[in-house]
């Protein structure tokens, strides 16, 4: 995402470039930090580089979209109820399925009553919770980004899918990202535009640099 930040000419370098939606930035580089089991030191290897880096350019524009900070929220709460869902098989608890369902009727209806359904939902799957129960966290944090202020939203639902990729091995956590990013641009019809060589070139060599 630093390298995204440098071709999005960035005055400051970040890993939470405005070019890029927070919650898919966050994903993306839980993918960096964890899809290479063969790193050179702190470096990802060569291969893993360039799939986290497509992943990074799928992410361009989605931060600029013109969306209400309640159209974002709801995009984020689809996204985090629909990863809780990829687990929920680990744990098939009613009460899991419970908030999971919470979450998606707050999406559907994003009122105050509806937010405070899914809070009790969400509090009833997060209180029995064992360690093991990926789909009870990950259904709490859908709940969460629904509920918390805007600041906080974005990192609650990164927390659903985190919870969501807990038990998987790398390319499942690789499929979840995918799968985020692919829910995000059919709710939004936005399409990241073509990756220009020639940019992505010169940013390498500031990096460098």
């Amino acid at each position: 995402m630093n390298l995204i930040s440098w071709e999005n000419g960035d005055t400051k370098i970040t890993d939470m470039p405005d070019c890029s939606d927070q919650l898919l930035t966050r994903i993306v580089q839980r993918v960096n930090d964890t899809i290479c089991n063969h790193r050179d030191g702190d470096l990802l290897c060569a291969p893993c580089s360039l799939i986290v880096l497509a992943l990074g350019h799928r992410t361009v524009g989605t931060g600029k979209l013109d969306l209400t900070d309640l159209e974002r929220r709801v995009i984020w709460v689809r996204i985090a109820a629909d990863q809780a869902r990829q687990v929920q098989h680990l744990n098939a608890d009613l009460r899991d399925d419970a908030a999971i369902l919470a979450a998606e009727a707050w999406a559907d209806n994003p009122t105050s009553e509806n937010a405070n359904a899914a809070k009790a939902a969400a509090y009833a799957a997060y209180a029995y919770a064992a360690n093991a129960d990926y789909a009870a966290y990950a259904a709490y944090a859908a709940y969460a980004a629904a509920y918390t202020d805007a600041a906080n939203a974005a990192y609650a639902t990164a927390t659903a899918a985190t919870y969501a990729a807990a038990a998987s091995t790398p390319d499942q956590r690789l499929n979840l990202t995918q799968r985020a990013i692919d829910l995000f641009e059919q709710l939004t019809s936005h399409v990241a535009p073509a990756v220009d060589e020639a940019v992505t070139r010169k940013a390498l060599e500031s990096m460098l640099a």
